[in-house]
């Protein structure tokens, strides 16, 4: 349309005053969209960042903060004030429960997740008043966005999910809560 309104202004019963203005319009939507795209990218590349970053220090700290842990000058303080208490072995695999969260954005549900022992989790959703879960997606990262469009378009549905923990390729421990949404595209 940018491009070519000025060959259609007569047809349209239009001034060059007003191509001028769709001109000008159009350009604004082209920038922000241009800029949204922009931001988006730089978004997930800190994102990555992070969780690299993540994959390589974490590790690490965990690794001496359990040598340490082992000092004869250790204290249970000292092990509450560094915040590094907790279960050695990560406790019983049978028992794990995942954490799951559910937040409504434009266009996706945005689901939230804790793993703590496992590798991952796996991912299910129905819609409700459903019997069946239908399989999602294994995520081993936390954040992870249902983008799928709604069954019938324009009509919200209330969508529910669950995740299972993931060990080694094999779910484990006990299903999450259900999380339900009310989503409208």
């Amino acid at each position: 349309m940018r491009d070519k309104i000025s060959n259609h202004l007569v047809a349209l019963g239009l001034s060059p005053l007003d191509g001028t203005a769709i001109t000008t319009q159009c350009d604004a939507v082209i920038d922000s969209v241009t800029a949204v795209e922009a931001a988006k990218a730089t978004a997930k590349n800190v994102v990555a960042t992070k969780d690299n970053q993540k994959k390589t220090s974490l590790p690490l700290i965990r690794n001496l903060m359990k040598r340490g842990k082992t000092a004869a000058t250790y204290t249970q303080a000292i092990g509450e004030d560094l915040q590094i208490i907790g279960d050695e072995d990560g406790g019983d695999i049978s028992t794990f429960k995942p954490e799951l969260k559910a937040a409504l954005f434009p266009g996706y549900v945005r689901l939230s997740f804790t793993k703590k022992m496992v590798d991952g989790v796996n991912i299910y959703w129905r819609l409700k008043g459903q019997a069946t879960w239908q399989f999602m997606a294994r995520d081993t990262v936390s954040l992870y966005d249902d983008t799928r469009l709604l069954a019938t378009p324009g009509q919200a549905e209330t969508r529910e999910y669950l995740a299972i923990g993931v060990l080694e390729d094999a779910e484990v421990g006990q299903a999450s809560d259900i999380v339900s949404v009310v989503f409208g595209g």
